[in-house]
C-alpha cells in the first residue's frame, strides 16, 4: 500500500509540473480566450496553491489516478460558455453540480477538460454555413493542446461529455491510435432541458458503467 501511495504521490509531482508547462503554452497561445477547470468542490472554487490542496475536485489539475484502482480518468467537455476568466460567476451552479457528481463517485482526481479550451463567442450566428468552418478552424487548433493532455496525463478511460464531445474523442481514439483507451459517453454538466432529478439519475449511470469494465 505504502509503495502504491509513493508511486501515486511521484505521478502527481511529474504530471503537475506537465500541466503547468501546458497552461504557460496554452494562456501564450489563447491569451484572454482561455478557460480551466478550476479546482473547487460542490460549493466553491479554491485557488490552487491554498493549504487544503488535494481537497475537492482537481479539475484541469487532476491528474487522473483514482485511489484502490488502477484506472487513470480523464473527462472531456465540448468547450466553455461565454464569459469572463477566474470571476466568481463562473463557478455557478451547475458547475458546482457537476463537481458534486464528481466527488460523490470518487472522480476528484479525474483531469477534466475541454476540447476547445476557449470560450464560446456571444452573439455569433451559429445558424450561418460558416458554423462548420469556424469549428473545423476550432478543432484543428485546439487538437494538439488535447493530444499533449493525452500525452501527460495517460488515461485508460476517457469520459465524453455531450454527443458531439464523444464524436470528436472517438475521431481522436482512432487518429491516435489511442487503442487500449475505453470511451464512454455521458450528458454535458450544462444540459439545460432536463430536469434536475432526471439529468442526475442518467448522468450517475453513465458513471457507474465505468466499474463494469
Amino acid at each position: 500500500m505504502l509503495e502504491v501511495k509513493m508511486k501515486m504521490g511521484r505521478l502527481f509531482v511529474e504530471k503537475s509540473a506537465l500541466l503547468r508547462n501546458l497552461k504557460a503554452e496554452l494562456e501564450k497561445t489563447f491569451k484572454g480566450d482561455l478557460w480551466l477547470f478550476p479546482r473547487g468542490n460542490s460549493e466553491k472554487a479554491v485557488r490552487y496553491f491554498e493549504k487544503d490542496l488535494g481537497k475537492g475536485v482537481m479539475g484541469f489539475w487532476g491528474t487522473g489516478e483514482k485511489s484502490n484502482s488502477d484506472d487513470v480518468i480523464m473527462i472531456v467537455a465540448e468547450r466553455p460558455s461565454a464569459g469572463r476568466q477566474n470571476k466568481p460567476k463562473e463557478f455557478d451552479k451547475t458547475l458546482a453540480r457537476f463537481y458534486g457528481f464528481l466527488e460523490k463517485k470518487e472522480l476528484s482526481n479525474s483531469h477534466v477538460t475541454d476540447f476547445i479550451k476557449t470560450r464560446a463567442r456571444t452573439g455569433y450566428d451559429w445558424k450561418k454555413p460558416q458554423k462548420l468552418e469556424f469549428y473545423e478552424k476550432e478543432f484543428d487548433q485546439h487538437l494538439p493542446f488535447l493530444k499533449k493532455e493525452l500525452d501527460i496525463i495517460k488515461p485508460n478511460k476517457i469520459i465524453a461529455l455531450g454527443e458531439k464531445t464523444y464524436l470528436w474523442v472517438a475521431i481522436c481514439k482512432s487518429f491516435f491510435k489511442l487503442k487500449e483507451v475505453e470511451l464512454f459517453h455521458a450528458p454535458h454538466y450544462a444540459n439545460r432541458f432536463k430536469k434536475q432529478k432526471e439529468f442526475e439519475k442518467e448522468f450517475l449511470t453513465s458513471i457507474d458503467a465505468l466499474k463494469h469494465t
